[in-house]
């Protein structure tokens, strides 16, 4: 019995001295279960992106290629959790055309991980816009958390802080005509879109006050707002036709932001801005 008391003794003191080796190590790896790796300091986006091709982007009416075509996103990743399936088309992020595809990784990167991004997307001709929080990732080489600071990124983006409330003009009417002039604001707010009407203009040989368009309107109904027009517009170039969208924001006094058509907002609102003009180019419909 005294024998056997005193190796219950010496098992139990090596089994305490065995957990105290061993605890420094289990809390680190509880921790780390907690918090991400080091490694991991850069946004992840949980999914990836292919080339855009010429047949895709002809298909969409784009005069060159630019964008990309992501592909299938990782399961309850940041992506997916978007509502973005493989084969959709990304062509900005926060209002930034995308240009190459391989861009998208090192773009993503550079925001901290929780930043929300937006991106407009396209599935099956139709434009949505994606709104993302983005997780944790490795940094690709050469970036590092401690020059990704959620602010830096949002100085390389100005259009990172998006209005909390964007009004869906389609709840509108279609307006009378309108010439390419009115709206010239809105296309040249993009380089690559000014760059392609202009060169349209030039190749049918016409000017802005020669082409018409199309936009949706604020009734009469409307107090401040009766008879302005805007996004989407479809404009006539002949041969083709050039659609545009845009983000809407109405507002009215004090900044009040109105994204319904309520007797609320036609009663007050007194300001429509359109920002981050995406477009497509369209064969003309006969």
């Amino acid at each position: 019995m005294l024998l056997t008391s005193r190796w219950r003794s010496k098992v139990g003191c090596a089994s305490f001295f065995l957990l105290s080796l061993l605890a420094p190590e289990m809390a680190g790896a509880e921790a780390a279960s907690r918090k991400p790796r080091e490694a991991a300091e850069c946004g992840w986006a949980g999914i990836r992106v292919s080339p855009m091709t010429k047949s895709v982007a002809e298909s969409l009416g784009f005069v060159s290629p630019y964008g990309a075509i992501f592909e299938t996103p990782k399961p309850n990743g940041p992506a997916a959790a978007a509502g973005i399936e493989a084969g959709d088309v990304v062509t900005t992020i926060n209002g930034t055309p995308l240009s190459k595809s391989s861009d998208f990784e090192g773009i993503i990167a550079r925001f901290a991980p929780n930043s929300v991004i937006y991106l407009t997307t396209l599935r099956d001709g139709e434009l949505f816009d994606r709104t993302i929080t983005l997780g944790y990732g490795r940094c690709p080489s050469g970036l590092s958390a401690s020059n990704l600071a959620a602010s830096q990124a949002a100085d390389a983006f100005p259009s990172l802080k998006k209005p909390t409330k964007l009004f869906d003009a389609r709840q509108l009417t279609p307006g009378a005509p309108l010439l390419l002039s009115s709206i010239r604001y809105l296309i040249d707010q993009s380089a690559r879109l000014k760059n392609e009407v202009n060169s349209t203009l030039l190749a049918i040989g016409k000017f802005d006050d020669e082409i018409n368009c199309t936009g949706m309107e604020f009734s009469g109904r409307w107090n401040n707002l009766a008879g302005t027009r805007v996004a989407p517009y479809t404009c006539n170039f002949g041969t083709k036709q050039l659609s545009i969208d845009a983000t809407v924001v109405i507002k009215g006094p004090n900044g009040t932001v109105y994204d319904l058509v309520t007797p609320t907002a036609i009663e007050n609102a007194d300001t429509a801005a359109e920002t981050r003009p995406v477009w497509r180019w369209l064969p003309k419909n006969n």
